[in-house]
């Protein structure tokens, strides 16, 4: 997984956690496949950015946001 993918990942587990959500519980919440949401996760898929824009409306945070060090 290279840096960027890897900051990704650690925005949105961090985001997750600040809101209460469970990592669980956002695919659903984002309308986004399981299967491919834990891929992402995992670093052994790329998301879209329909992707990104689907959990970023889920955590309600832009989707620069997930790129950033804002929440």
């Amino acid at each position: 997984m290279d840096a960027v993918h890897q900051h990704l990942v650690s925005r949105i587990r961090s985001i997750a956690e600040q809101r209460g959500i469970a990592l669980s519980h956002l695919p659903d919440r984002a309308g986004v496949g399981r299967s491919h949401y834990w891929e992402v996760l995992r670093g052994r898929s790329s998301p879209t950015v329909e992707w990104l824009q689907k959990i970023a409306v889920a955590l309600e945070v832009e989707v620069e946001d997930l790129f950033s060090g804002a929440s």
